[in-house]
């Protein structure tokens, strides 16, 4: 039928588009043994890892929404915009004025946040299984609980706070000055304004419970309680 060939097509779709990200993944492995680009390396394939783990994540707790947008390749325009403004920055400064990327002994800070980062929002994730959405929902469903064990004990958005992080500290591993101070901000105008939309559903959800958690829980973003 028509309706069998579109899915089937956009699972052919999704495939080539794992494929290509799996292969940023070993491109980025292959530049982590050189001397000269470790960093960027590192950064492609974080940003690999990123979006492959978005599309698992639906394909393992909302089966039935899957599709291209899982990946959030697509996130929106200033997204895609922040990638290749980047890339940009770092390439027009390793050309031109080298010795503004720095030692890269100063790289194994910001490398460590980038992994936590993911490996927190990856766990955030996992823990709130189907509970967790990348849009915020609007109607409760009835399997929604409100999830404060495990990671969720520690941080409230644990899943915001490691992409804030994450985001942040990939300019930070690139010596890109430029872009640090743009992400840091845009990110942080995101968070704020997507954690205080969600909240405000979420105590429509789930009353008193999310307010006593509220008070008692941080985000660990700065500025955003």
């Amino acid at each position: 039928t028509q309706s069998t060939g579109k899915k089937k097509n956009r699972y052919d779709f999704s495939f080539l588009v794992s494929y290509a990200l799996g292969v940023a993944f070993g491109l980025g492995l292959l530049l982590m043994f050189s001397n000269s680009y470790w960093n960027f390396g590192l950064y492609i394939m974080a940003l690999s890892y990123f979006h492959l783990w978005e599309y698992t994540y639906v394909c393992l707790f909302h089966p039935k929404e899957l599709h291209f947008n899982a990946f959030l390749l697509n996130h929106s325009p200033e997204y895609t915009a922040a990638f290749f403004a980047s890339v940009f920055e770092y390439l027009v400064e390793s050309i031109f004025i080298p010795s503004i990327k720095g030692p890269h002994w100063l790289m194994i800070f910001p490398a460590l946040i980038v992994i936590g980062g993911l490996v927190i929002r990856t766990l955030a994730m996992y823990t709130a299984g189907s509970n967790f959405h990348h849009l915020v929902r609007e109607h409760r469903d009835n399997e929604h609980v409100l999830v404060t064990s495990g990671i969720y004990s520690y941080l409230r958005h644990p899943a915001y706070f490691g992409w804030f992080w994450y985001s942040v500290a990939t300019q930070l591993l690139l010596f890109n000055p430029i872009c640090f101070v743009g992400y840091a901000l845009v990110s942080w105008k995101f968070f704020a304004e997507r954690i205080k939309d969600e909240e405000q559903t979420l105590i429509r959800f789930f009353g008193d419970n999310y307010k006593a958690y509220k008070a008692k829980v941080p985000v660990g973003i700065p500025l955003i309680s």
